[in-house]
């Protein structure tokens, strides 16, 4: 099904973000910013804004694309699940300008980065929390040991528009079987708990779709592991 995407414009002013932000950000001289389609018409004023501040900007473009040909056109634009501009900045710091914490999590799985977030429709700004960070950073070693000790993998490839990474999933398998595991490729919409019980040998699995899927690992009998993260 051919799917059209209407983008809609936030109105909501962030001058008085940026100038709060200069606080915060103290000594660094160098920041990476990130923002939603709403807000996008905003990053040229703030990158302007750092730049006249003595910051060194960067504002990076995706780098994934689907095997639909689905891809984050604009520089600085987070799409969706795909924060992957992210992995490539070499700022310490990275602006997000938007609300909620999904992208600001996403930024981070990305580039372990600290994420100083700008919310326009709250007027709030402060870093993503580190006692988050540092709970994901735990329960990210927990899983990386469970899949080094595993001699079964399951690896997920989701059908779903934007997430089908076919040639992904081919290029770990290689890899784990290198490391003398039993690797299984699993295709289908979803992963969810029912389908894992009905594969309890597999004692980890790869997911090769959206990373979020990590944060409702308590949901799944079995540990998950992003693809990103091999």
């Amino acid at each position: 099904m051919k799917t059209l995407f209407v983008p809609v414009y936030s109105e909501k002013e962030i001058s008085d973000l940026l100038e709060k932000s200069l606080k915060k950000l103290k000594s660094n001289k160098s920041v990476a910013i990130f923002t939603t389609i709403q807000h996008i018409k905003k990053l040229k004023e703030a990158e302007e804004f750092y730049k006249k501040n003595g910051f060194n900007t960067e504002v990076l473009k995706s780098i994934k694309k689907s095997s639909q040909g689905i891809k984050a056109k604009e520089k600085g634009l987070v799409l969706g699940c795909d924060a992957s501009g992210a992995g490539k900045a070499k700022s310490e710091i990275i602006i997000y300008i938007g609300s909620g914490n999904f992208h600001p999590a996403g930024i981070f799985l990305n580039s372990g980065k600290k994420v100083l977030q700008l919310n326009p429709e709250t007027k709030e700004i402060g870093f993503f929390d580190e006692k988050e960070i540092q709970k994901f950073l735990a329960k990210k070693a927990a899983r990386m040991q469970k899949l080094k000790d595993a001699k079964k993998v399951g690896i997920w490839i989701s059908t779903k528009p934007g997430q089908f990474n076919e040639n992904l999933a081919r290029q770990i398998k290689k890899k784990l079987e290198k490391q003398e595991k039993k690797v299984f490729v699993f295709v289908s919409d979803m992963l969810s708990a029912e389908e894992m019980l009905n594969f309890r040998d597999i004692e980890v699995w790869v997911n090769t779709a959206c990373p979020r899927i990590v944060e409702d690992q308590e949901k799944f009998p079995k540990t998950i592991v992003n693809a990103e993260e091999i």
